[in-house]
């Protein structure tokens, strides 16, 4: 493999993590550490090189789903099977007692009724998903997940979105 095959998977660049991990798996120990600058001690526990690397490749951090905006939430918190069957509900109901009614005995009152239990019901839908992503995320921010790593030959545990390319990973049970 040449030197260059490496250069579309630096920070910026869009490749699949697919793509990546085929080219990867292809190639010998001594290539991967010569790739990525390492040894089979692991990267040297200097601070300088861990930042290079970091500043190369970028950070360790997953992106995670982009979150849609409240409207669309709101929007969506709508669709549901009792929304929809309150909505089939109120269609019938204008059709029976407001569209075929005669003079005089138009009854707005049960669509009104249903139409008010939709919009409760997805306001509330809404509030209740809302106010669940906020405990999950906040929840979330309180759990730090950490890896052992081998930096200079000596294992040391460090928070995941301080792996950088090139460290050793050191794998166990649990």
């Amino acid at each position: 493999m040449d030197k260059k095959s490496f250069s579309r998977f630096k920070k910026g660049t869009k490749v699949t993590s697919q793509d990546f991990l085929k080219e990867v798996a292809l190639m010998d120990k001594e290539a991967l550490f010569e790739k990525f600058a390492s040894s089979e001690t692991g990267l040297p526990n200097d601070e300088d090189v861990i930042e290079e690397k970091r500043d190369e490749f970028g950070d360790n951090k997953f992106s995670g789903e982009k979150k849609k905006p409240a409207i669309l939430r709101f929007l969506g918190s709508f669709v549901n099977p009792f929304t929809l069957m309150l909505l089939v509900i109120a269609l019938v109901s204008i059709l029976t007692e407001v569209v075929f009614a005669g003079e005089g005995e138009k009854n707005y009152m049960t669509f009104s009724i249903i139409i008010i239990l939709v919009v409760f019901s997805g306001v509330l839908h809404f509030v209740q998903e809302a106010k669940s992503s906020k405990a999950m995320e906040s929840l979330i921010s309180l759990v730090e997940t950490t890896t052992a790593v081998i930096r200079d030959g000596v294992l040391k545990e460090i928070p995941i979105d301080e792996v950088v390319v090139g460290d050793l990973i050191h794998l166990g049970a649990g």
